[in-house]
């Protein structure tokens, strides 16, 4: 009876090893989810901005035009 409540155990354990493993593996694929998110966000705003500065500047290459 002991040998099988030892055994019993030390499937739970395993099995509790198990499972903080594949939440660790899901938990860090998480973190490189949201660092790829993270930096396509950075890029996107780059992008953003370059395009905005563009446009202020066609905006004040446009109005100078007018002014001349």
């Amino acid at each position: 009876m002991k040998c099988v409540k030892s055994s019993v155990r030390k499937d739970q354990s395993e099995n509790q090893d198990v499972l903080e493993n594949v939440f660790m593996s899901e938990k860090n694929v998480s973190q490189s989810e949201k660092s790829v998110i993270n930096e396509q966000s950075a890029m996107l705003k780059a992008s953003i901005s370059s395009e905005n500065e563009k446009q202020v500047e066609s905006n004040v290459a446009e109005r100078q035009k007018d002014i001349t």
